[in-house]
């Protein structure tokens, strides 16, 4: 099946779009419900992030943290480029920057 023979689907703002973990600090993790509305408030602020275009940009995020999946979804909304890199060691980190030429970063404490 192509994905324009896909049936056509009534999806609203309030609807359930992704149902993320939580990473459990305060308990047993849970699951965190984003709907479409919250999911795009999320790219309309990631806007005001200081990404640089066209250079590079790293993001060192989990993606098991709502950072880690909202913010390469919106970083790529936007039109920007990013890299993403499986080695959050500071020497993997080092390497990424020297090697990819990375101008700016976004972090999140979790890493």
């Amino acid at each position: 099946m192509h994905f324009l023979d896909c049936p056509e689907l009534n999806i609203g703002p309030e609807d359930i779009s992704v149902i993320l973990c939580t990473s459990g600090t305060t308990g047993k993790s849970n699951g965190a419900i984003h709907t479409h509305k919250s999911m795009m408030v999320t790219v309309h602020l990631c806007s005001y992030f200081p990404l640089t275009y066209p250079e590079l940009n790293l993001l060192l995020c989990k993606a098991t943290h709502v950072g880690g999946i909202m913010l390469p979804m919106a970083v790529m909304a936007l039109g920007f480029s990013a890299v993403c890199t499986h080695d959050l060691s500071p020497e993997g980190i080092l390497t990424c920057i020297e090697r990819m030429k990375v101008r700016r970063y976004i972090f999140f404490h979790e890493v």
